[in-house]
């Protein structure tokens, strides 16, 4: 319902977050990742971070966006990432 489109809505504004506050989550992000954040607005201001701080959703947000951006590495979580994913949200089924 409302919280599965509120962590897909919030998808590039994760990735716009992580680039204004992880220096190396910036450092991943590729030539084409670089340009669509431009187009996405660039990295957060420091009100906007603020502003995603204060909501209590915004570590499931930034949660969903690691699992992404794992799921693009065939070596994520030492390559067995739907294990990985079943074992964190087994408690949620």
């Amino acid at each position: 319902g409302k919280d599965v489109s509120y962590l897909a809505a919030s998808h590039v504004a994760a990735k716009r977050y992580l680039v204004a506050t992880d220096a190396a989550y910036a450092a991943t992000l590729s030539p084409a990742s670089t340009t669509t954040l431009r187009f996405q607005g660039g990295p957060m201001s420091a009100a906007e971070v603020a502003t995603c701080d204060a909501d209590a959703r915004w570590p499931e947000v930034l949660r969903l966006r690691t699992y992404d951006e794992a799921a693009k590495s065939q070596t994520a979580y030492g390559g067995v990432f739907a294990a990985a994913i079943l074992d964190e949200f087994r408690g949620d089924l």
